[in-house]
């Protein structure tokens, strides 16, 4: 794999477009990718409302890209999007860019806690590509620990859904916390962040937020586990939403 760059060095017009059709587009499900006006909203907005990388090949191509969502009133960094293409996946590529963004962002200290959003290999099968077990045996890999609390992703685009039963992964190297657990408070304020930001239409008039949040209504440390043990987080520690 060739050097990591800073994505916000790209020429937008040209490149971008690019970058998001072979990379973002088949990797992620419709209701989980941002619409490319909205990234690159963000991605040019001072200050930024999102950054990351991308990698080449030798012969120049684009072969991987991440995608980080800062949320400074919880002090944490969400990774929304880590992608590489068909032919160089298990190769170290996601591994690379992973390792690189970490140093670039994580050890200044700037965020509490980062994290990543996964979908739940339990409900989510294997389609189109796109499969969510290789994303958890990713993470797993590479010490991730899970968040013991439900979690559902806000609608990311007009007229999209929420995407719901996905897993919330903590990195062990960016959470300067006990192996315990995280705070329930830092938890909550990413979620009213988060939500906030996407404009997600129903935080004011869909009782499933204010479901979530109640789960972290309390000041508590909130269990982790190794996202190895996913199969337990779904069956014993986080109540389905389909089966409330």
């Amino acid at each position: 794999m060739g050097d990591a760059h800073d994505i916000r060095s790209l020429h937008w017009d040209d490149v971008l477009n690019a970058i998001y059709d072979e990379l973002f587009t088949p990797a992620f499900a419709h209701n989980e990718l941002e619409p490319l006006e909205a990234l690159r909203g963000g991605l040019e907005s001072d200050p930024p409302q999102a950054f990351g990388l991308y990698t080449v090949d030798p012969s120049g191509s684009r072969i991987g890209r991440c995608i980080y969502y800062p949320y400074p009133e919880a002090n944490a960094l969400l990774l929304g999007y880590l992608a590489v293409v068909d032919g160089e996946r298990s190769r170290g590529t996601g591994a690379r860019l992973l390792e690189e963004s970490r140093r670039a962002w994580f050890v200044s200290g700037e965020y509490d806690l980062v994290l990543a959003q996964l979908d739940d290999a339990c409900v989510f099968p294997a389609a189109n590509g796109i499969d969510p077990e290789r994303r958890i045996r990713f993470y797993a890999n590479r010490g991730g620990k899970l968040i013991c609390g439900p979690y559902f992703a806000p609608s990311v685009r007009p007229g999209g859904e929420r995407v719901y039963d996905m897993l919330f992964e903590g990195s062990p190297r960016a959470l300067p916390y006990t192996r315990a657990g995280v705070s329930s408070r830092t938890v909550a304020a990413l979620l009213r962040s988060q939500f906030t930001m996407e404009g997600d239409q129903g935080v004011s008039d869909n009782g499933d937020f204010h479901w979530l949040m109640e789960a972290y209504k309390e000041d508590v440390s909130v269990p982790l586990i190794p996202v190895a043990d996913h199969r337990y987080l779904h069956a014993s520690c986080v109540p389905s939403r389909r089966s409330r």
